[in-house]
């Protein structure tokens, strides 16, 4: 139903119900649409004859003052003869636009701010629609504490990823101060999980029935050790010709890294399976759109997976765990499991080391993630 008032306050916003439309008559063009889930601030203008409008906000995060000069702003804009959506100020914008601006950006860690952007929306949904200057330390860390209470590992990567994003934000001027810089991240939460060799053989099996996508990404970081990422960006052009080597480019390496790893035979037949569902110039492993896993893909292997081990879940990064220290059991020197892991320099003794782990030759890990794939499909 369409009302008007005068002047639109909180007192006349709490009678209505969802569905209502309420018009301030004192600003031409200012209105509120109230609804089941959320209540909208619009401005309604006429541009070269043709009926716009502009979302400005969600109620009760931004204030009837905070919309009336922000409708200002517009119609200053307007008089100008400019767009006055192409004038909304910085500050006002929302934490969900700033995502969206912020995980689009292209840089060689674009791949890993769309992880982060969708962890921070999964907890914070309550302050999307929420200006950035607006955000206070208080309105994270109680989220913070809430999962700290329940017993979550996540609080700490959490805080780590919002530190980096409103540190994005504070480099744009989009807002002076960063509210997560008081967060206490601690330090970070410990994994000790190293699926056996018989454990391993089961996910093995059990993948065979999986969809071919989720089969395809345990068995690949299953036997190559790659992180999550790598894997679900590979290109049906990082194989060679005989399918004998793989490279993981620089833009998907977490390290910055470029890796060239064996294919051991145990994953012919796989990569054969991939290829009928291939796209030219997609993603190895994806969706028929040429589309890469997203989070919430990688999200149902990591329940198929704890499906199989309810008491002791075991994750795909755990695999990389695995494979370091299966390989080390079986005899081969650490120098070749981290370079077949790719770790970075910080995770070596030296600079010295480091470079003896770039130059060890494919053929020597070659022969070692052969006999990895040969003892877990031994295995009983």
């Amino acid at each position: 139903m369409r009302h008007k008032a005068l002047v639109i306050t909180d007192a006349q916003i709490a009678r209505l119900v969802p569905g209502d439309v309420l018009w301030e008559e004192a600003t031409p063009g200012l209105s509120l649409r109230l609804g089941k889930r959320r209540n909208s601030w619009y401005f309604q203008f006429s541009d070269g004859g043709k009926q716009r409008q502009q979302k400005i906000g969600a109620y009760p995060a931004t204030s009837v003052l905070q919309v009336r000069l922000t409708v200002a702003e517009y119609k200053e804009a307007l008089a100008a003869g400019e767009d006055p959506r192409k004038h909304r100020r910085r500050a006002d914008m929302p934490l969900e636009a700033f995502l969206c601006t912020w995980e689009s950006e292209r840089t060689r860690a674009a791949h890993h701010r769309k992880r982060w952007a969708y962890t921070i929306r999964k907890h914070f949904p309550h302050l999307l629609d929420m200006p950035l200057w607006m955000i206070e330390f208080k309105h994270l860390n109680a989220v913070i504490e809430d999962l700290r209470d329940a017993g979550s590992k996540t609080p700490h990567d959490l805080i780590v990823r919002l530190r980096i994003a409103f540190k994005y934000a504070v480099d744009q001027e989009l807002i002076v101060f960063s509210p997560a810089v008081r967060l206490k991240a601690g330090p970070p939460p410990t994994r000790e999980r190293v699926p056996s060799l018989a454990e391993l053989r089961v996910i093995w099996d059990a993948s065979e029935g999986w969809l071919i996508h989720h089969r395809a990404t345990v068995r690949l970081i299953m036997l190559l050790g790659l992180r999550r990422t790598s894997a679900t960006l590979l290109r049906m052009q990082d194989f060679d010709k005989e399918g004998l080597k793989v490279s993981v480019r620089v833009s998907t390496s977490k390290t910055g890294a470029a890796l060239v790893s064996p294919v051991p035979q145990a994953l012919m037949q796989e990569l054969a399976r991939l290829k009928t569902h291939h796209l030219k110039n997609g993603p190895l492993i994806g969706w028929a759109g040429g589309k890469h896993l997203e989070n919430g893909e990688l999200a149902k292997i990591n329940a198929r997976l704890k499906k199989l081990f309810p008491n002791d879940p075991i994750t795909l990064h755990d695999f990389r765990r695995a494979l370091a220290t299966h390989c080390t059991e079986l005899g081969f020197e650490q120098a070749t499991v981290d370079a077949q892991l790719n770790h970075n320099q910080s995770a070596t003794s030296n600079v010295v080391t480091a470079a003896y782990y770039k130059s060890i030759k494919i053929t020597q890990r070659r022969d070692m993630l052969e006999a990895y794939a040969d003892s877990i499909l031994r295995a009983d």
